[in-house]
């Protein structure tokens, strides 16, 4: 029966799982699309646009910040954390245009190379 088989038959093996490698490459192309809104946020848009962006960005900069806690990368932990505190919409942080641009640019750049990196990686395994 189910309920007499111990709990560490049920878990997961060292390396990472199938599922789980499937929802990290699925959070990279995420943030590939984060990316692209960000860049986007140079151009003038309406404000919900920026609102939008930031609650996405939220969301998956935290996700980020997870897996990264998952995986014991914990300066890129910090920095997806911090990130995810940044640009959340509740409490709003303001800054001006210029230093939200420079933000927006950075975490694009940063976010596209965190897919290029593991898009090469996960070629090398396949």
């Amino acid at each position: 029966m189910w309920l007499t088989k111990s709990k560490t038959q049920y878990a997961l093996p060292a390396s990472k799982s199938l599922a789980s490698k499937f929802m990290t490459q699925l959070l990279y192309k995420f943030g590939l699309g984060l990316a692209i809104a960000l860049i986007v946020c140079l151009f003038p848009m309406p404000y919900g646009y920026y609102t939008l962006v930031r609650f996405a960005a939220m969301i998956i900069l935290g996700c980020m910040a997870y897996c990264y806690h998952k995986e014991g990368k914990m300066p890129l932990c910090i920095l997806a954390g911090s990130l995810a505190l940044l640009f959340q919409p509740l409490v709003k942080i303001t800054l001006d245009r210029e230093t939200w641009n420079f933000v927006d640019v950075a975490v694009a750049l940063a976010l596209i190379l965190q897919w290029y990196r593991n898009h090469k990686q996960s070629k090398r395994q396949s």
